[in-house]
C-alpha cells in the first residue's frame, strides 16, 4: 500500500522534526516547508494527505495560508490541522470558521498523533495490530467475554473526532439539498402528470353524421370527461394548496423556534428567583441597569450620582437589607497598539482584531473600576444607613450576559465584524444595581 503523505509547516527546525519524527513512527512519509510562501509553492506540484500548519512565522501567518489553501479548488479538500501553541475555544471557533479541521498542540503525544491520523483516515486501527498477533487477540477475547457489555453511545462519542464533525456536516448538508431538490422535482413531476390528465380527459371532437346526430351517447361522454376533468382538477387544486400550507406552516415554525432562541439567549439570568406577586414586581422596579461607554470608570460621574439616589431613597423609607453593585466587563474587538487602543472599525473582520480585551483590562491603561467620588459616597451612604442597609460591591459573573455574543464559524463559515461584535459588547458594559430585602 502506498505509504500516506504529510506536509509540515513551521519555522522552528526543532518543532519540524519532532512532528515528523512523530508521523514517520505511523508510516507517513513528511516533506516540510520553512514558511507558508514554501509551502503554497509545494503544493502547486504535489498534493500530501494532510497538513500540519504553524500559526505564527514570518512572512504570511498560518490562517493567511489556511484561506489561501482552501482558495485554491485544488487543494481546498486537504485536511489542515493547526499545529501551534495557541489553544482556547476561541481560537479553535477561527481556525474552523476559515476550513482547519482541528488544533494540534506544539506538545502533542504520539497517541494523540495516531488518533488524528485514524479520524482522518490515515493511520491503520488499532485493531489491525491486535488481529496480527493471535495470543494478544485471544487474551482480547477473554477480557471482553468477562467485562459487561458497554454501552453504544459512548463509543461512538470516543470515535468522533474534529475531522468527523466537520465530515458530518458536509454531508448532513448535502443531504439536506438533495431532500430539498428531491420535493421540487416530486412537486413538478406531479404538476405536469395532473396537466397531462386533464388535457387527456378533454372530449374528443366529435363529427355528427347526420345518422347519429339523434343519438345521445356523445353527449353523455362528453359530460362524463367533463366530470372527469373536474375531479381531476380539484385534486390537483387540493394538493397545491396542502403544499403551498405545509411550506406556510414550517417558514413560521422555524421562525418562532429562531425567535424564541434569540430570546432565551439575550435574556439576563435572575438575580432573584421570586413568585410572581405585588411584593416581587416592585422589588424588580427597583433594579437599575446602567450602561458604561467603552473608556470610562464603571464607578464614576453619573453612574455615582444615580447610586446616591437609589440609597437615599432606601434610607427614607427606613428599608433593611442589601444594596448589590455589580459591574459588568464587555469583550471588544480592539484596534491599535501598545500605545494605545480603540474600538475596531465596523467592518473590520473579527479574526482581525488587534486585540480582544474586557473594557477593564489594564492593558487599556485603566487602573482603577472606581473613582474617588465614588468611595467618598460609598462612606458617606454606609455612615447614614448604618446597620439597616448593607452595601456590596463586587465584580459580575462574566457569563452573566446582557447580549449574547455573535456565532462564529458553522457551515458554511460565518465570521462576524467588529461592528456586530462591539454591539453585544456595548450592551454588556454595563453597572447592575440590584436592592435585596432582608428576610
Amino acid at each position: 500500500m502506498t505509504a500516506k503523505r504529510a506536509l509540515v509547516v513551521d519555522d522552528s527546525k526543532s518543532a519540524r522534526a519532532f512532528l515528523t519524527r512523530l508521523l514517520e513512527e505511523q508510516a507517513m512519509q513528511v516533506h516540510e516547508a520553512e514558511t507558508a510562501e514554501q509551502a503554497i509553492e509545494y503544493l502547486t506540484q504535489h498534493r500530501p494527505d494532510v497538513i500540519f500548519m504553524d500559526h505564527l512565522m514570518p512572512g504570511m501567518d498560518g490562517f493567511q495560508a489556511v484561506q489561501a489553501i482552501k482558495g485554491n479548488p485544488r487543494t481546498a479538500t486537504i485536511p489542515i490541522l493547526m499545529y501551534t501553541s495557541q489553544e482556547g475555544e476561541l481560537y479553535l471557533g477561527q481556525a474552523r470558521a476559515l476550513g482547519a479541521v482541528g488544533v494540534l498542540p506544539k506538545s502533542v503525544a504520539p497517541v494523540d498523533v495516531r488518533a488524528v491520523l485514524q479520524q482522518l483516515l490515515l493511520a491503520e486501527p488499532e485493531a489491525a495490530t491486535v488481529a496480527a498477533q493471535p495470543e494478544v487477540l485471544d487474551a482480547a477475547v477473554a477480557a471482553a467475554a468477562a467485562a459487561p457489555p458497554e454501552p453504544v453511545a459512548p463509543l461512538v462519542e470516543r470515535r468522533r473526532g474534529p475531522a468527523v464533525d466537520v465530515l458530518l456536516r458536509d454531508e448532513l448538508a448535502t443531504l439536506r439539498r438533495h431532500l430539498d431538490e428531491q420535493l421540487e422535482l416530486t412537486t413538478q413531476r406531479l404538476q405536469a402528470e395532473m396537466r397531462s390528465a386533464l388535457r387527456e380527459a378533454q372530449p374528443p371532437a366529435i363529427e355528427m353524421h347526420s345518422a347519429q346526430r339523434g343519438t345521445p351517447w356523445p353527449w353523455i361522454a362528453a359530460l362524463a370527461a367533463g366530470l372527469v376533468a373536474v375531479v381531476l382538477g380539484t385534486l390537483w387544486w387540493q394538493v397545491n394548496a396542502q403544499q403551498q400550507l405545509l411550506r406556510a406552516e414550517l417558514a413560521d415554525a422555524r421562525a418562532t423556534i429562531g425567535e424564541m432562541t434569540a430570546r432565551v439567549m439575550a435574556a439576563p439570568t435572575p438575580a432573584v428567583q421570586a413568585a410572581p406577586d405585588a411584593a416581587a414586581e416592585a422589588e424588580a422596579a427597583r433594579s437599575l441597569v446602567l450602561p458604561v461607554p467603552f473608556g470610562e470608570v464603571p464607578l464614576a460621574g453619573s453612574r455615582v450620582e444615580k447610586l446616591r439616589d437609589y440609597v437615599t431613597v432606601l434610607i427614607a423609607e427606613h428599608a433593611r437589607g442589601t444594596v448589590e453593585v455589580r459591574r459588568y466587563a464587555g469583550r471588544f474587538c480592539l484596534s491599535g497598539s501598545s500605545e494605545g487602543y480603540h474600538p475596531a472599525e465596523a467592518a473590520t473582520p473579527y479574526i482581525k482584531c488587534d486585540l480582544m480585551a474586557d473594557a477593564g483590562d489594564p492593558a487599556l491603561g485603566n487602573g482603577s473600576a472606581e473613582s474617588v467620588a465614588f468611595a467618598n459616597l460609598l462612606t458617606e451612604l454606609r455612615r447614614q444607613a448604618g446597620a439597616s442597609i448593607r452595601i456590596d460591591v463586587q465584580e459580575g459573573a462574566s457569563e452573566n450576559t446582557s447580549a449574547a455574543y455573535p456565532d462564529i464559524g458553522g457551515t458554511p463559515p460565518r465570521i462576524p465584524t467588529a461592528g456586530e461584535w462591539n454591539a453585544a459588547a456595548a450592551a454588556n458594559n454595563r453597572v447592575e444595581i440590584r436592592w435585596q430585602p432582608a428576610t
